[in-house]
């Protein structure tokens, strides 16, 4: 991937601390179940962007987020040839950063600090009915009301600690929206079914985390909508399962994450760039999924399944990309690039997977389990869609910058279980040929590289438990 260095030393860290806990009632006319979950998570980064000895810049955070979400829905069977789910949600999150957002520039004096705190309070209601027609036909209906409420507050210092332009400031929006669905279904054979289904899909509209100079382009972006439909067929027999599905996602302001120049950079100074979510106006996927998993003889599964993906952006012709001077080699940043018809993120155009495990019985000794399996990752587009562009040569201009090349994993596991199914312990393997790939792939400002992670190389080691 090419060499990196740092002038100071670079973290990446984090906490996380959840509880959850679920709750049923059996009714007279049905199952509630309530949901209840809580979580607190601390990030620490500290990150040399220009990825160099040279003095430039050095950026440093810490993070902190509190989520609570409660859930409560009736499963009703108590209506004859009904299945009946209604419920609620209600989710707040705070996202925060006490001593904000710190830029340092050379022997480490911070240039400047930006305090940023997002909060989001939601809660939806839905309900979900399927009707037996007959003892081989179903159809199903659906329906989710959710409204979100976003809020954003900012402060800005510079070096010395003194507040700066803009002044502390904070802002809101919300959002709703009632989003259906329909399926059916028919048995086409004891144990085999097609089905067909259609959803609409909503993703509330956000602020960025990253902070703002000018706070009237602080503005929430769109909300993400999405039509879904799918037709598959799934078949359970006593040697083999089979399941396959075509589908069509049609996306409209789609989410995407884009690098652009810090805006809050003081003049003069050389800063790191910020990711940012802006809105594809149109996208879409459309693809095929299959998988078979056979029993030739007992206690061996072999798993077989591969996915087509066509995922493309629509008309996107004003996209803030990061290209390349090929003159000087370095980052042109905030790039407006033409991303129509160009491959989407994290979204190869094939994956495959195959599984085999086998289990050796022992007797009163329990049982003996031994898995391996190998996952196939086609090429694609890592974080960041961008071109080379214009600056990079007509050759180039147009390609995407930020690939990862087709790889394979392959990963093992031997694991014991005792009679009673108690107690386990194992030995595991993942990524057992010390397989090469990057995780996240992006450029730096235009004074400074690209950079990219790297995914872990071969590990291994023991896992034990017991389950009450």
């Amino acid at each position: 991937f090419g060499t990196a260095s740092s002038n100071y030393k670079q973290i990446a860290s984090g906490e996380v601390n959840e509880a959850t806990l679920k709750l049923e009632w059996q009714t007279p006319i049905g199952k509630l179940t309530s949901y209840t979950g809580h979580a607190k998570r601390h990030f620490t980064t500290y990150f040399d962007f220009d990825g160099t000895y040279k003095d430039l810049t050095f950026s440093g955070a810490n993070y902190y987020e509190k989520t609570t979400q409660q859930a409560v829905d009736l499963a009703i069977d108590a209506i004859d040839n009904l299945d009946l789910i209604v419920g609620a949600f209600y989710y707040h999150d705070r996202y925060y950063s006490p001593l904000g957002n710190i830029t340092y520039g050379p022997g480490m004096v911070v240039t400047a600090r930006n305090v940023r705190e997002l909060k989001t309070e939601a809660y939806a209601f839905y309900a979900d009915a399927t009707y037996h027609l007959t003892d081989t036909l179903a159809i199903g209906v659906g329906g989710r009301y959710s409204h979100d409420d976003r809020d954003v507050s900012q402060t800005r210092f510079n070096g010395a600690g003194v507040p700066i332009a803009p002044l502390p400031y904070s802002k809101d929006a919300s959002f709703s929206k009632f989003t259906p669905r329909a399926t059916i279904r028919y048995e086409v054979a004891d144990r085999s079914n097609v089905y067909a289904s259609y959803s609409k899909g909503f993703r509330a509209g956000s602020y960025t985390s990253s902070p703002i100079a000018n706070p009237a382009l602080d503005v929430a972006i769109n909300p993400e909508q999405i039509d879904a439909y799918e037709i598959g067929f799934k078949t359970a027999q006593r040697m083999f399962r089979f399941e396959v599905s075509a589908f069509y996602y049609d996306y409209k302001d789609l989410n995407v994450s884009l690098t652009v120049p810090d805006p809050t950079c003081p003049a003069g100074a050389a800063c790191a760039p910020v990711l940012i979510v802006g809105n594809a106006p149109k996208a879409e996927i459309k693809g095929v999924d299959a998988q078979l998993t056979v029993t030739p003889v007992d206690r061996l599964n072999v798993t077989v399944g591969g996915a087509y993906l066509h995922a493309r952006y629509g008309k996107f012709a004003n996209a803030i990309g990061t290209g390349i001077n090929a003159a000087t080699d370095l980052n042109v940043g905030g790039q407006v690039q033409d991303w129509t018809g160009k491959q989407m993120s994290r979204a190869p155009d094939f994956s495959g997977n195959l599984n085999i495990d086998y289990t050796v019985p022992l007797g009163d000794n329990g049982d003996l389990r031994v898995s391996g399996n190998v996952q196939y990752t086609d090429s694609y587009v890592i974080s960041n869609p961008s071109l080379f562009g214009p600056l990079a040569g007509a050759a180039l201009a147009n390609k995407q910058r930020f690939r990862q090349g087709s790889y394979a994993l392959v990963n093992g596991e031997i694991l014991w279980t005792s009679a009673d199914e108690h107690y386990w312990i194992g030995l595991w393997g993942k990524n057992l040929t010390n397989k090469s790939y990057r995780l996240t792939y992006n450029g730096s400002g235009p004074t400074f590289g690209t950079y990219s992670t790297k995914a872990a190389p071969i590990s291994y080691g023991v896992k034990a438990g017991y389950k009450f």
